[in-house]
């Protein structure tokens, strides 16, 4: 699964978009999660609104 942040302005959402359509081409079971919040998803603080939205993505089963 690829969990990216629509509008990361650090790493393109092109990048894990290729990446996913090159696994599906090689037969590989994949997913790509957009997420709608503005930063770099990976540098929020822990307990802020933008960890919750992680949360909610990244849910074991989702």
């Amino acid at each position: 699964m690829f969990l990216h942040v629509e509008s990361d302005t650090v790493t393109p959402v092109r990048i894990s978009g290729r990446v996913h359509e090159e696994l599906k081409f090689l037969g590989v079971e994949t997913e790509l999660v957009l997420v709608p919040v503005k930063d770099h998803m990976f540098d929020m603080a822990y307990g802020s609104d933008k960890d919750e939205g992680y949360k909610e993505h990244s849910a074991a089963g989702d």
